[in-house]
């Protein structure tokens, strides 16, 4: 409070420290625009994370010239062009990057003993006709469907019950 009454135009200092969700934030919702490039000077986050974490709230036209010179040119000048490509008045809700399910492939092939980069492989070993046996063997039927392979079914023992009046 001392510090108030000695400096009344003082401004609260903020830390310059952010996360790429206070970064995206900021960027979207802060009309300051040289302030904002500063932020994301200071905080240097990877070129290929602000994309995605920007793209889904902009234009696309205003994001593909700075996302075209993303590595040719030096990363400040890419800052600056993206920083001024929007004019930081968004309104409504964000949207965030969404995950994608990943491949069940290299799961099965570390299954079948293969490495999982050769995920390429295995349809070509499906043709032989005795390693698909064998793969078929191994496999539960989920991972069976996703190579296209039909796994034979179980035969089930059909129990028929008589009544006393059938004798």
């Amino acid at each position: 409070m001392n510090i108030k009454k000695l400096a009344p135009n003082s401004e609260v200092i903020k830390d310059k420290e952010m996360s790429i969700f206070d970064l995206t934030s900021d960027f979207l919702k802060n009309s300051n625009r040289k302030q904002v490039l500063q932020n994301i000077k200071f905080n240097e986050p990877s070129d290929i994370q602000l994309i995605s974490w920007v793209q889904p709230n902009m234009d696309a036209n205003n994001l593909s010239f700075p996302d075209s010179i993303m590595r040719r040119w030096p990363k400040d000048y890419f800052f600056e062009l993206l920083t001024y490509s929007h004019s930081g008045k968004h309104y409504g809700r964000f949207e965030f990057p969404k995950r994608y399910s990943y491949s069940p492939v290299p799961k099965i092939c570390a299954k079948l003993g293969l490495k999982t980069k050769d995920s390429y492989l295995v349809k070509t070993f499906l043709q032989n006709e005795e390693y698909k046996q064998w793969a078929i063997k191994k496999l539960n039927s989920d991972e069976c469907k996703i190579l296209n392979l039909k796994k034979p079914r179980k035969k089930s023992i059909r129990v028929t019950t008589t009544k006393l009046g059938d004798y």
